[in-house]
């Protein structure tokens, strides 16, 4: 009975003993582990959670879906609220097209409040496509979002405006400034001009002047004595004869 009992034990081998020891409650609550986690995730894909479609005209309006549904769902349910047919739908979500109708919201990372663009197609039979208005809530968070768009574009135009007036008040400062300068070199060049040609000239000039003035008065003075000497003979004479 000894010998077969040592016979037994030497032909089991440590590997058997080892697979034995580790098939204990550990594996069993690993898989129990491994199924609960894939339960949270079944029922965290099955949640319903909201996400907001934005139009060009700037409507927001929420929708209800789930991780689960495709893209081809999310269509049918815009149609379903906004009247915008299948086929003209085009989707982007993170300037990314959304065209694949048959991957799932959570493959394309559409996840809890994004925002997805809607861009209707131009229709080929030239038919009028008619949206319906959206809620009033909706309406007035697209009105505040219009509002501070508005707000943004006015403060970049002020802030340029305001660039813009700066600039032209500089340039006009220096062109004021670079004019004051040259007509002041202008002048002094003019009055340097005239003191070096023309005061010479001038004073030339009004001595020429001077002097034929003396010499017509010299002569007028000549003139006059001869006459009154002329006179007075001729008045001897007459009162002589007379």
């Amino acid at each position: 009975f000894l010998k077969f009992s040592s016979l037994s034990l030497k032909n089991t081998s440590p590997s058997s003993s080892s697979s034995c020891l580790s098939s204990g409650p550990s594996s069993s609550f690993k898989g129990k582990g491994k199924r609960a986690k894939k339960g949270k995730e079944a029922i965290e894909f099955e949640k319903p959670y909201d996400i907001y479609v934005r139009t060009l005209s700037g409507l927001v309006y929420p929708i209800r879906v789930k991780a689960s549904d495709r893209i081809l769902d999310l269509k049918k349910k815009i149609y379903d609220k906004h009247s915008v047919p299948i086929p003209q739908q085009r989707l982007l979500f993170e300037g990314k097209q959304l065209g694949d109708n048959f991957k799932t919201l959570k493959t394309e990372g559409v996840t809890i409040e994004s925002t997805i663009m809607l861009i209707t197609k131009v229709n080929t039979n030239k038919e009028e496509i008619i949206e319906k208005p959206a809620p009033p809530a909706i309406v007035k968070v697209a009105m505040v979002d219009r509002s501070t768009l508005w707000m943004r574009c006015w403060s970049q135009i002020s802030m340029s405006l305001n660039f813009l007036y700066g600039v032209a008040m500089a340039r006009c400062r220096i062109m004021t400034s670079h004019l004051s300068f040259v007509f002041l070199s202008v002048w002094d060049s003019l009055v340097a001009f005239y003191q070096v040609v023309f005061a010479p000239v001038v004073r030339v000039f009004s001595n020429c002047c001077h002097s034929i003035w003396e010499v017509c008065c010299s002569f007028g003075r000549g003139v006059s004595s001869v006459c009154s000497s002329v006179w007075r003979t001729f008045s001897s004479i007459c009162s002589s004869i007379w």
